[in-house]
């Protein structure tokens, strides 16, 4: 136990096992282990972490739909509590039944207004001021349970999708010690969802980043840049039936008018695409992971 836990009484009795697949789930993990918290399970999948996360934990690596050695894992170390970080396999009830008290999942969304996939994307794709995360007591339902702790943080103009889950991380390691190290409190003040508010999003493919200057604003694309651009694979739009990735643009600080879906090339300038609404300057834009050029002719199709 570390002289400020000591001091503060910051620490927790609580037994967990914890579920990741990524960035996400080691933040938090390094954050439990720093506060004295008690993890005595791993879980994971994917090939987003190694064993070498784990610093000696006992974990298992899951096999989708094999619930059996998940089943024996959990009825083996008895943990009190499973959180679920980032972790995208959808647990069944009888394994959310295994533990004292429940499962709590990490959910990147203001909730119940940002409930599904993809809450971080379509946050800043819908013009949000500022993102929403939420810790929620898991059913079998999807991110319906009750609220055990929420966070809030501003979005600012040039954020990209980058920033957010960097914010978002943080956040999340920071608020589920702060539940758990008062742990008695957090399952006094829980809360329950008011359905009257409850949205559904459907979780993000790459069909979901077509560009369509027909119909979507300047300031809509712009945001969907920034929402999609990588580690994502970026939106797009299609000239003569080949695809273009846009990575990063901007509003175009003059009027630029025409039809929607034409590209402007202009000398010395960045290439600009004519919206229903302006115009965007397109900054880094690539086909095939390679840098393109853009002509007088081309037009969206």
């Amino acid at each position: 136990m570390t002289l400020i836990q000591l001091l503060t009484g910051r620490t927790s009795n609580i037994k967990l096992i914890l579920f990741v697949n990524g960035e996400r789930g080691i933040k938090v993990l390094n954050s439990l282990i720093n506060e004295n918290i008690n993890v005595v399970g791993i879980v994971w999948h994917g090939n987003k972490v190694t064993l070498n996360d784990f610093e000696g934990i006992r974990n298992l690596k899951l096999i989708r739909n094999d619930w059996k050695p998940l089943k024996n894992f959990i009825l083996e170390w008895q943990p009190d509590l499973g959180i679920v970080s980032g972790f995208s396999f959808i647990l069944p009830k009888e394994i959310l039944d295994l533990t004292k008290f429940g499962f709590w999942n990490l959910h990147a969304g203001k909730v119940p207004e940002y409930r599904g996939g993809s809450p971080l994307n379509w946050q800043l794709i819908n013009g949000e001021d500022e993102i929403g995360i939420s810790i929620l007591k898991m059913t079998e339902h999807i991110d319906d349970g009750l609220i055990m702790g929420q966070s809030t943080f501003k979005i600012e103009q040039t954020d990209t999708i980058l920033e957010l889950h960097n914010i978002a991380n943080i956040g999340f390691s920071k608020l589920i010690c702060d539940l758990l190290i008062n742990f008695n409190k957090t399952v006094i003040e829980s809360k329950p969802q008011p359905e009257t508010r409850a949205s559904y999003w459907h979780q993000r493919s790459d069909a979901d980043g077509l560009i369509n200057p027909l119909t979507q604003s300047s300031e809509h694309i712009e945001r969907m840049v920034r929402a999609l651009t990588k580690p994502y694979p970026g939106a797009w739009f299609k000239i003569k039936g080949e695809k273009i990735r846009v990575f990063k643009c901007r509003l175009a600080d003059k009027s630029y008018k025409g039809t929607p879906g034409k590209i402007l090339k202009l000398r010395d300038q960045n290439p600009i695409l004519i919206t229903c609404t302006g115009a965007i300057e397109l900054l880094e834009v690539e086909k095939d992971n390679l840098s393109i050029t853009f002509h007088q002719s081309d037009h969206v199709d």
